[in-house]
């Protein structure tokens, strides 16, 4: 049979159930015994003192916030969620975990969470008069941009995150899906319904534009300099190009595979990523797209069903959760071809980097677990318990005051 990329498997996941992947983890583990610096696998991060955290958060179907600590591969204590977590973002500045929390039925629909991770700052919540959907922090971490929709009105917040309050509140004209923060102080909501993308200055909280979209979006990526966004459009199977300068417009559309599921930004910019589930999670590539020239310049061939993506922090590696295939392809972006095929649990959807790009987590939807891989072998450690249903992952890293020395 001919291989199209290595580690090809077959996708009756009955016959990988019945010991293939048992023999993948151990031979996995043997790798990165070999390697050396594991200590029988109970340490996965070379740590640079005791006060040094690196925690993974899942948020589930009113499950709560589930906590993963990397340093030991235990489950940490949960954090308390009144209702279904849509949405996680770290804060480095402040050391605070953000999750978004729809509370049906109850006053109010919804609220931002605030979860201080170092000292003894306690949770809380402030209270939001819409179900959000979707959150981005200013790059100072600041300020919060949330956007949600409630009984038929739609909005868009800044919360102070020092003061813990709402500043400013804009209605929306449609069902808010995804939000980005662009450069000169631009806020970009794509609203599913009527699809379509509003554009907010920043600091006035004044629109700005909006423009038409061909189907509902999903994700919305803005260059980290320059004035330029794309939109995951999965019903059309295009990426819009937009300009945000004044003014704003539609570049163009481009076409990439049969239901694309994710995008992810080379860290430099020039290269957007696109993974096409296919129908029925058939699809086998990922999308090139030179964002300076707005076209898709080639694809690469991957694993069965590509969903979530990672870029390494250097630009150097493109990790692809292949969803149908329980793997995780690792691809070499200068020769744009695979590296490996790691074996994973059962249907691995989001991916999230820790330690510097050192280790890759896998959340897996359909065996509820996580998937801890070392990058450098690359190799799989371990498989950590899930929630059942996750629908967000997010690492953190931080430092938590030094105990006072005991005399």
């Amino acid at each position: 049979m001919n291989l199209p990329y290595p580690g090809r498997r077959s996708t009756d996941r009955s016959q990988r159930r019945r010991g293939g992947r048992a023999l993948g983890w151990l031979a996995a583990a043997a790798m990165a015994a070999a390697a050396g610096g594991l200590a029988g696998c109970h340490r996965l991060y070379p740590m640079p003192g005791p006060t040094y955290h690196v925690m993974v958060y899942v948020a589930g179907r009113g499950a709560g916030i589930l906590a993963l600590d990397a340093r030991t591969l235990k489950v940490a204590p949960p954090l308390a969620a009144e209702g279904t977590v849509v949405a996680l973002a770290y804060n480095p500045a402040r050391a605070e975990l953000y999750a978004l929390d729809q509370t049906p039925g109850r006053r109010p629909p919804g609220s931002l969470a605030v979860f201080p991770l170092a000292g003894k700052r306690r949770a809380l919540a402030i209270p939001l008069d819409v179900r959000p959907k979707a959150m981005a922090l200013s790059a100072d971490g600041a300020l919060a941009y949330i956007a949600g929709d409630h009984d038929g009105h739609a909005a868009l917040y800044a919360v102070d995150l020092p003061s813990r309050s709402v500043t400013h509140r804009m209605a929306l004209g449609g069902r808010p899906a995804a939000l980005a923060l662009a450069p000169a102080e631009r806020v970009v909501v794509a609203t599913a319904d009527p699809p379509r993308l509003e554009i907010v200055g920043a600091q006035t909280f004044r629109p700005a534009a909006t423009l038409p979209l061909p189907a509902p979006p999903t994700q919305v990526i803005a260059l980290p300099y320059g004035h330029k966004a794309f939109v995951l459009c999965p019903a059309a199977n295009e990426v819009a190009v937009v300009d945000l300068a004044p003014p704003a417009s539609v570049l163009t559309y481009l076409s990439v595979g049969p239901d694309p599921k994710a995008m992810a930004l080379k860290p430099d910019g020039g290269e957007l990523y696109v993974s096409n589930y296919g129908d029925r999670g058939g699809g086998t590539s990922i999308s090139i797209v030179d964002t300076a020239a707005n076209q898709v310049a080639g694809s690469m061939v991957v694993g069965t069903g590509p969903w979530g993506l990672a870029v390494s922090p250097d630009g150097s590696r493109l990790y692809v959760a292949n969803h149908a295939a329980d793997t995780v392809d690792v691809i070499n972006l200068e020769t744009r071809h695979v590296l490996s095929a790691i074996p994973v649990g059962l249907g691995p959807e989001r991916l999230a980097l820790g330690g510097l790009g050192a280790y890759l987590f896998v959340e897996d939807q359909t065996s509820s677990d996580i998937a801890v891989i070392r990058t450098d072998i690359p190799a799989l450690m371990t498989l950590l318990p899930s929630l059942p249903g996750a629908r967000e992952m997010q690492v953190a890293e931080f430092r938590s005051p030094a105990r006072p020395a005991r005399r």
